[in-house]
């Protein structure tokens, strides 16, 4: 199962989304508060921008990504954390409480 959540990073606070179930609660949404505040402590390469989108990976989801971004997703082990900026992509492992791999999103205008 996918675990998407989106929270809001402003002023250093955190706020939570609603849970969708209330067991979930307790876990979820302590889990994705503790990777978000975590990698706001950290030096990243970019300020990150917008609202991050956090995905909890599981061996589905990274056996897609690995063959679709094999650069990537190479070497990232399932549990881990994708969160997602307007303007970087970072690869985080909560448990080891490190940052595997950080890669600035740029966007392009093609064409006219």
């Amino acid at each position: 199962m996918l675990l998407i959540l989106t929270v809001l990073a402003a002023s250093g606070c955190l706020e939570r989304q609603a849970p969708a179930a209330e067991e979930e609660e307790s876990t979820v949404d302590a889990g994705v508060e503790t990777v978000a505040a975590k990698l706001l402590e950290r030096e990243l390469l970019v300020e990150p921008e917008g609202v991050p989108e956090i995905l909890q990976i599981d061996e589905d989801y990274l056996d897609k990504m690995k063959e679709k971004y094999p650069a990537i997703y190479e070497g990232v082990e399932a549990g881990s954390y994708e969160v997602k900026f307007r303007n970087l992509l970072v690869i985080y492992d909560h448990e080891k409480d490190e940052i595997k791999k950080q890669y600035v999103l740029k966007s392009i205008e093609i064409g006219g």
